[in-house]
């Protein structure tokens, strides 16, 4: 009874993980990949899997992103506990996208906290560039301390 109860508020419930072959795709490329479902501690009721692609630098900035389109996956079924469920995922991008999006994946529990899953993924000709870090930076050439006045 109290498994239940602590699946109910996210302890213990079933989970979801988006995994996909790459990172970077072209504009219009066939994306697949993998959504993995693992049963939690007890049998949960899931009422739909969607994964929504969404542009952005940042998935979860408010007014920062824009959702593109949200794909079903999978309609109301009931997983045992500790079971694993796999679904395909096939998809094609957009011809017009460029830049910086997100897979978010959401597990929509029936009468529970819902789980998701975020995969950053860039479309274009070329990835991000990381910033470089050298090691002449002066910046993290200076010593460090915890009452460093460099650091107030």
């Amino acid at each position: 009874m109290l498994e239940k109860l602590m699946a109910k508020l996210g302890h213990g419930a079933a989970e979801v993980e988006l995994y996909l072959p790459k990172e970077v795709f072209k504009p219009g490329e066939h994306l697949r990949g993998e959504l993995v479902v693992q049963g939690g501690k007890v049998e949960q009721r899931i009422d739909s899997i969607t994964v929504a692609l969404v542009k952005g630098m940042d998935a979860m900035e408010v007014g920062g992103t824009s959702e593109v389109e949200q794909i079903p996956i999978a309609e109301a079924f009931t997983i045992a506990a500790e079971e694993t469920r796999t679904f395909l995922f096939d998809y094609t991008l957009p011809l017009d996208a460029e830049h910086a999006y997100y897979l978010i994946t959401k597990l929509q529990l029936e009468g529970a906290v819902n789980d998701y899953d975020q995969k950053r993924i860039h479309i274009g000709s070329r990835p991000p560039k990381e910033p470089e870090i050298s090691v002449n930076d002066p910046i993290l050439n200076q010593p460090m301390g915890p009452f460093s006045h460099r650091m107030l």
